[in-house]
Formats: structure tokens, sequence, C-alpha cells
């Protein structure tokens, strides 16, 4: 005998019963144990209070697969109200009193008949037994399948007015039947999983419809298969599922067999009576042909038989490579965990060449520099079987230089690629950061840019002009229930992930406010850093809110300003929220073991002497970001202004923002590759490397470029994106030209012909520049305008 096998009873397949009914319910229902119907039957399907349209349940109350849809042009009843239970002690009467109405009178649309779609009807064989019902007598119409049409007119209130309802079947296929009375027609012999049955009223004056149908299914006394055992499939030590379904009257019962060969020496798996076999821990001994035998008391049908092919998998790479940023100098580790059958081997790569000597489940990258850049991936192999093998997901490695003095600031300034308004999709060129500020929808509240920078009032802090991310008190924003989030991605050089190592700080100036508004002074307000989530309502692991600070009585416990990391931990800074203007400082010290992060945080602390003594600080953290985000909840008019990131305490409080060069621009963008030079096109969109950094666009990425060419009169326009904050080193100029050979600079005269240059930039919109070029005197046959970006050497 074949080995115990397990078997279960999810999913199966049991005979049905053999009835399926629904009817529309407009002041008359069937339901429960209320039988009715030509082929009398309870647990009728009704369109009031549930509605079903899906797996409808039988005359048994068990679920189908039948479906059901339906349309009509309104609804309507006999009498308005319920006729009650039929004198014998059916429920006909309810039937037949609501129905879809075909309609529609003379003043409506011309819509003249009602459709229900039945679909995934279970029984191979069945017959559609359709009522319908009017509230005038003699009204003619016809009820169709689409293949057999009947003709009738309505009986009218004369359905329902005896002790008991009359239901008389429509049978006359030709037009004299509108002459014949009719409530109820049987269409037989029916197939397929799908059927439309439709009653159309033969003038559009006159109103009647579907009121109910039934589903009978003729199962015979012979099981015969509707779901026959399908070949599979399974992996060494996987499971393999078997499902088969066969209907009768009665039910059938299984067994399953098993063959080496599929012709001969079947074998019975004993006891198992279920209509799915699963098989678990498959073996090479599992494999070969299945089949199921279904029996009731006519007889026995066999099914088809079923092949369970056995394999050895690929190994399962269980823990992948995760992609890495790094300072240059530190030591990078890959590692993969996978499992297999036999021992596992290992080969890792990098840009798809093989890496020799790298063999171990663990990649270590000692003292990297911008070469090791780049991406990774290791091929793991079983030795279970020539051949056998999987490979890992890639994991980027980025290197950066070490941080030195102030990495990144952000003053919030029109200069740099601000415009006054809504924060949410404003996408200037800010050392630090990629992609556009992008709105989480919480409510009307979302930070906007609002004119001039906050001012903090110890003179060693040196701030810088431009204006301030904030929320004036206004009506949209005030509601308690109100909110707004704002997020932006950081570049790779301030994305901290589980194995970046190193000390970092974070600064900004801060106000509560309450100007002209309910006040509302300790609702939460903050500064966030989110991994994964781009600043989305943190939910798990996948959504975490690494940290926050600002105030939020509700999350930190307390009206002092504070901090959380990771919506669990809390700091409070002791000092009592107010509206002044105050400076944070955020350190991180990043380590590669777990729990071994920590951070300090600072409000209003003393400056001119390198990082203070005091603050407060939570250890043993695991910290991950790459993103930041402004918060705000019922707005009270906060603001936060000068964002940097520095590589010591001094560096985010006394230092100005240093100009970044081309070369510190373009290593903020690792998707280029080695085309990272000036005249280089990383992205083959037309575009050279300084040209983008001069447009404010990303080199790795295509863009547009020059668009929006016109002419009119004398002058002609054109558009381009616009950085507010070019590289130090970087400088355009727009040029003219009539023969393509030779190139005047802006108001150069050339043969009696003056070309003048005029840039707006944030014109029509944020972050995009409108050239206007005017001609003076002789106007050529031709013009070419050229911007021409160079860089300093």
């Amino acid at each position: 005998m074949k080995k115990q096998i397990a078997l279960v009873l999810a999913a199966t397949f049991t005979a049905q019963a053999s009835t399926v009914s629904w009817n529309y319910d407009r002041n008359g229902t069937v339901s429960g144990s209320a039988v009715a119907g030509v082929s009398p039957a309870a647990n009728w399907n009704n369109s009031w209070p549930t509605n079903p349209t899906t797996n409808l349940i039988d005359k048994n109350g068990e679920a189908t697969t039948l479906d059901l849809a339906y349309a009509s042009f309104n609804n309507w009843n006999i009498q308005a109200s319920h006729p009650g239970v039929d004198g014998d002690g059916s429920s006909n009467k309810e039937l037949l009193n609501g129905y879809l109405n075909a309609g529609p009178a003379g003043w409506n649309p011309p819509v003249t008949s009602s459709s229900v779609t039945i679909s995934q009807i279970p029984y191979p064989d069945y017959k559609i037994i359709v009522y319908f019902s009017s509230d005038g007598a003699d009204r003619e119409g016809t009820v169709s399948d689409g293949v057999t049409t009947y003709y009738f007119k309505m009986l009218g209130a004369a359905s329902i007015s005896g002790s008991n309802a009359t239901l008389t079947q429509a049978t006359d296929t030709t037009a004299g039947g509108y002459a014949i009375g009719a409530n109820y027609a049987v269409f037989d012999n029916l197939t397929g999983a799908s059927q439309v049955v439709t009653v159309q009223m033969r003038d559009n004056d006159e109103w009647g419809g579907i009121a109910g149908f039934q589903v009978v299914a003729d199962l015979g006394t012979v099981p015969e298969f509707g779901l026959q055992p399908e070949d599979q499939s399974a992996a060494v030590n996987s499971t393999a599922t078997f499902t088969a379904s066969a209907v009768a009257d009665p039910a059938p019962t299984y067994e399953w067999e098993y063959s080496a060969n599929g012709t001969s020496g079947w074998e019975l798996i004993d006891d198992q009576t279920s209509a799915t076999l699963v098989l678990n821990g498959i073996t090479f001994a599992d494999e070969g042909y299945y089949r199921v035998i279904a029996t009731n008391t006519n007889t026995s049908v066999t099914s088809d038989t079923a092949f369970l092919d056995v394999f050895y998998a690929e190994p399962s790479i269980t823990t992948q490579p995760a992609d890495t940023y790094a300072v240059e100098g530190s030591s990078v580790q890959l590692s993969v965990s996978a499992t297999g059958y036999e021992a596992l081997t290992y080969q890792w790569y990098k840009n798809s060449t093989l890496l020799s000597g790298e063999t171990a489940e663990t990649l270590t990258l000692s003292n990297v520099d911008g070469d090791v850049g780049g991406v990774y991936f290791v091929e793991v192999t079983d030795s279970v079987e020539a051949g056998l093998k999987s490979t890992s997901d890639n994991a980027t490695v980025v290197v950066f230089p070490p941080w030195n003095g102030l990495v990144s600031h952000d003053a919030i300034d029109t200069a740099a690629g601000y415009a006054i308004g809504e924060l949410p999709l404003q996408d200037p060129t800010i050392t630090g950061y990629v992609g556009a500020w992008t709105e989480i929808d919480f409510g009307d509240a979302e930070p906007g840019v609002i004119a001039g920078s906050l001012t903090y009032a110890d003179p060693l802090y040196l701030g810088s002009s431009g204006d301030h991310v904030g929320k004036a008190a206004d009506a949209a924003g005030v509601g308690a229930d109100n909110s707004g989030r704002t997020y932006r991605k950081l570049a790779p050089a301030q994305v901290v992930v589980g194995n970046t190592t190193g000390t970092r700080y974070l600064s900004w100036l801060y106000r509560n406010g309450n100007e002209n508004a309910v006040a509302q002074p300790y609702v939460h307000s903050v500064l966030s850093l989110y991994q994964d989530t781009g600043g989305a309502n943190p939910s798990g692991d996948a959504a975490r809110r690494t940290f926050e600070a600002g105030i939020s009585d509700a999350d930190f416990a307390t009206t002092n300003f504070g901090f959380r990391y990771n919506d669990s931990q809390v700091g409070n800074l002791n000092l009592p929220v107010d509206g002044n203007v105050h400076l944070f400082v955020v350190k991180f010290d990043l380590s590669d073991a777990g729990g071994g992060d920590s951070l300090t945080v600072w409000i209003d602390p003393a400056l001119g002497s390198g990082e203070p003594v005091g603050g407060s600080t939570l250890s043993d953290l695991d910290i991950a970001f790459d993103s930041l985000a402004f918060s705000d909840y019922a707005s009270n008019s906060v603001a936060w202004d000068e964002v940097r990131w520095g590589s010591s305490f001094d560096s985010v409080t006394l230092n100005t923002n240093p100009p970044a060069n081309f070369a510190a621009w373009i290593a903020g963008y690792p998707g280029v590759g080695e085309f990272d030079g000036f005249d280089q096109d990383a992205d083959h969109d037309g575009l050279a490397n300084g040209v983008e950094n001069y447009f404010g666009t990303d080199p790795s990425a295509t863009n547009a470029g020059i668009t929006q060419v016109a002419k009119s009169g004398s002058t002609v326009t054109f558009q381009h994106p616009q950085s507010g904050a070019p590289a130090s080193d970087v400088s355009g100029a727009y040029r003219w030209s009539s023969d393509l050979g030779t190139w005047h600079d802006s108001g150069e005269a050339n043969g009696g012909t003056t070309v003048t240059f005029v840039a707006s930039a944030n014109t029509p919109s944020a972050g995009i520049t409108t050239v206007t070029a005017t001609i003076t005197g002789t106007a050529p046959a031709k013009l070419f305008t050229q911007l021409r970006v160079s860089q300093d050497q």
C-alpha cells in the first residue's frame, strides 16, 4: 500500500444541491426557511437587504459559485405591501409581488426590457425558471434566454389576489402567445456556465419585468467530474495539491489512487475521502500518477490521471544583500543567507564581473573608495545537483567622500528655486535632497513657502537670507481634525541604513505660533525623519518614523518641546512651548552593530565653543532614514527654516552654506556610473551633465531640455528647467547666430542685427525659466539661439 498521505478538506468542491433561487424584493420576499417556486425550494437569495450577487446559496443554504447581475429601467410592485404567505403555506405571492421593471412609461427614455445575467453556474445540465410580473393585467411581452422566446400577456394583480398565488407557464413561441396569460417560463436542457434571461415589453407604455428565477440542476444519477485533477510540479520537501470535483445525486464520496507509470499497479491511498489531496514533505518516491474515484449508490467514476513531477528546487535566499551608503575609508559588508539540500557555495559579482576569491556568505570591502561603488550580487549553488543555483537581488554600494563641514543647507530660498506658495511639488536643486517635495494626504494644512527668514536671537548663529516653510493659521488649517505632512527624499549621501557608520549633525530653526487663530499651542508639529515610506503614516517595520522633534503633547506626553525615536522612546527637552524662534540640533552616532546607534538633541544650545555638554540622549537604537518631512496638525502658524546637515556641531550652527562644485553635485547621483564627466551624457537624453546641473535636472534620468519654442514678430521665446543654485564652478550664457558658424553674445551686434536675451525665472511656474530673444535692426533670414554652459578650470 502507498504510504499514508495528509489530506485536508480546505478548498474542496462538494456536490451541489440541485436548486439556486433568487427574487427581486420590493414589498415581497422569500427568505430563510420559506418555500416558493415551481420547483419548491427554501433559502432564496433576495435583492434586499444584503443583495448578494456572488456565490449565491442553494436550497440547502450552502454557498455555490453562481453569480448574477441584473439591469432594468427601475423596480415596481403589484401592491405596495407584503401580500403574505399563501394559504398552502408557500411564499409564491411574495415571490411575484416585486419585479425589475422593464418599463418605461411614454415620458421616460426608451428602455423596454429587464434582464438578469447568470454566471459561474455550477451544474453541467440544468433548466432555468424565470418568473415575471406586472401591476397591470393584459400587458404583452416576451421572455427569452437568447435562444428560445416565449410570448405572454401579464396576469397582473390576479397573480396574488387569491388564497394561493396563480402560477401559469408561458409555452407559446409565436406571436399568438400575446393572447395567453402567464407569469413564468421554463428554459430546459441548458448547458454552459453563463446565461442571460430577458423580459421585453411589447409597448413602451406598459410596465412589467422579471420577478425572480430558479436554476434547477439535472444532476442525473451518475457522478460527473466538473473539475479534473491537473498535473503538478513540486520541489523536494515541499507540498503538492491535487483537487477534483464530481456532482451527482446522491453526492459522491472520493478515494485517491497512485501509480508509478499511470497505466498499471494502481494503489489505493487508505482512508482518504476528500476531494483535495495534499502531499507534504515531497520526495522523489512520490513522483508518479494520481487519480480519484467518485462513488455514489449508482456507480463509480474514475477521474483523469494527473502527473506529479518532483525536482530539486534552487537554493532559497532568505536574507538578501542590502544597499549600502558608505563613506570613503570605511568598511562595507554585504551578506546573504540561503537554504538548500546539501552544501552551498557562493560566488560574488560586481557589475556582472566575477570577484575572484570572494566565495563566502559575507563579502567584506575594506577601506572603500569611489571605485568600490557599483552593483553587487551573489550566486548560491547547491551541490545536490549540477547547475542548481540562485542569484540574489542586486545590492548597490554608493561611496562618498567623508563628511567635512557643512554638507547640506536648505535655506528655503526663492533664489535656490523655491516659489512662495504651497510646498508640495516644488523641486529646487538643493544639495542633500532628490525629488520634489510630496504631500501626504492628511488634510488641508500642508506647509508652504512663506516670505522672510526666521531670525534666531543668538549672534553667534550665522543664518542666511531667504524665506521659510510654515503654515499660516487660516480657516483651512486650524481645525482640530486637520493636518498636513510634506516630505522630500534625501540624497544617497544623507541616507542612513543599518550598516552606516560615523557621526552626523542636523540643525533647524523652529517657531510655534497661534497668530490670529484659536490657540492650540501643543498640537503635533514636528520635523521628522522616515525610513522606506517617504513620510507616510507609520504602520510597522515597513513604515518607520525614525525620529521627530518639535511639539506634541499627545505623542511626547509633555507640553515642553521634545522628540521621539521610532514612535516609541521619548526625550523631554525641558523647555516649555512658546512662540519664539528656537534652534534644534541633533547628533546621530551611527554604528554597524545592532542597537549600537544613539542620538542627542539640544534646543538653544550654547554656541561658539564646539559641541556643548548636556543635551538629551537616547541610546541602544537602530537608526535608519531616507527622507525628511514637515508635519503640522491643527495648524497654529508653526514654521521651519535653515535645515542643515554637517559633520560637526559648529558646521550646522556657525558655518554659512559653501557653494558645491560640479564634482560634489554629480557625486549625489550614483546612477550616472562612470559617465560623470562635465561633457558626458549619462542618461543619453542629449543634455550633457553640465547642462543638467545648470537646469537643475537629474543627470541619470531623461529630461526634456529646451521646450516651448515660439516666434512672434521680432521676438523668439523658449523655456527650460532652472536651477536656483548651479554648481559654484558652472556658468551659462545665451548666444545667437544667423549661420550656425559664428556665435554672438547677448546684446552683441553683427551685420546690422542685434539679439538681446532676457531670462525670467520661475515663469510661467516654479522651476521653469522663460527666455525671450529680442531682435533689433536687420532681421536675419534665420535665427539660431544657444545656451552655452561652461565649467571653470
